[in-house]
């Protein structure tokens, strides 16, 4: 079983009435369908030290400020925003009191970066560290996986693969601080986010790699796409890096997870629309209904799929 097919078997299993559930980057609930409130919005983010996070790369205040942080950019990929959040702490034996001083440093830091409250949550020992978050907030227009459609044009608001860069430089001993920033500190387009929620038909932030989070949508909304590989958003800086340390540039950016970019579909129509609230982005593809595939395109060029990406699953 992978992550997917998991997603396939809950869904059949739990009906969620009166909202979305199971299948997203958070479920939705309307608050009151008499009335244009919005939709509540509840996402919930595991960070598990030995798989997501290594206490030789990073501080637990770190570690602490990313669990929240990928709480966060889940709720941007629904066009939302965060208002409070509940943690769950898994601690090892032996923690002391600086330690959980600084975990709780770096949820601080969270909350008040992204002016979010903690309203509680619980603690027990465990054999290592673990973050688990739930985060509720809300959303006007909340945007799906599954609402993208034939011609709809596919974009990237941030960049993708520099994550995945700082974690190989990190376990080569060979960091470079700009990527290794990249890598332990979260950044979520929230700004972009409440626009693209205006004017997305399906959204997903890129947190295991930008071909496996379409693929998603891809799924979800029944279509296929293809995607121009000249049109990625890979900086001269990152392919001067790579070349440096024998890395290719392009794979990471497809594959590379953890960047928290977000991920969206848009009618044509809607592009002008888009690019007049200044956000920065990168159309890199087109959803076409048939052939419900993915097709890489170097130059109008049929390129191999890479593999790649993350999937809790594969080692199970």
């Amino acid at each position: 079983m992978d992550e997917e097919k998991l997603v396939r078997f809950l869904q059949r299993r739990f009906s969620f009435p009166g909202g979305r559930g199971i299948g997203d980057d958070a479920s939705v609930r309307r608050i009151d369908p008499s009335a244009n409130w919005g939709s509540r919005i509840v996402a919930k983010d595991l960070l598990v030290e030995g798989t997501h996070f290594n206490l030789n790369h990073y501080s637990l205040a770190q570690a602490a400020e990313k669990s929240v942080g990928a709480n966060v950019s889940d709720m941007a990929a629904m066009g939302g925003k965060g208002e409070e959040i509940y943690l769950g702490l898994g601690f090892p034996s032996r923690t002391r009191a600086s330690d959980l001083e600084d975990v709780f440093s770096g949820i601080h830091n969270a909350c008040r970066r992204w002016r979010l409250r903690l309203g509680g949550g619980d603690v027990s020992r465990a054999p290592g560290w673990v973050f688990s978050v739930t985060i509720l907030g809300h959303a006007v227009r909340p945007v799906f996986r599954d609402g993208a459609g034939d011609g709809d044009l596919i974009g990237l608001v941030g960049h993708t693969g520099e994550s995945a860069l700082g974690l190989l430089l990190l376990e080569r001993n060979t960091p470079d601080s700009f990527y290794t920033r990249r890598h332990i500190r979260v950044d979520p387009p929230v700004k972009a986010a409440q626009e693209l929620g205006r004017l997305a038909s399906a959204m997903i932030d890129v947190s295991d790699g930008l071909l496996k989070d379409l693929s998603r949508i891809l799924s979800a909304s029944a279509v296929g796409a293809e995607i121009h590989l000249e049109n990625l958003p890979i900086t001269q800086r990152m392919k001067s890096c790579c070349r440096q340390h024998g890395l290719d540039a392009t794979h990471l950016a497809l594959t590379g997870g953890e960047d928290y970019a977000l991920l969206f579909c848009v009618p044509p129509r809607r592009l002008t629309l888009l690019k007049a609230t200044g956000i920065r982005l990168r159309i890199i593809g087109r959803i076409r209904r048939f052939p419900q595939r993915l097709t890489c395109l170097q130059k109008g060029r049929p390129q191999q799929i890479p593999t790649g990406g993350y999937d809790h699953f594969a080692s199970s």
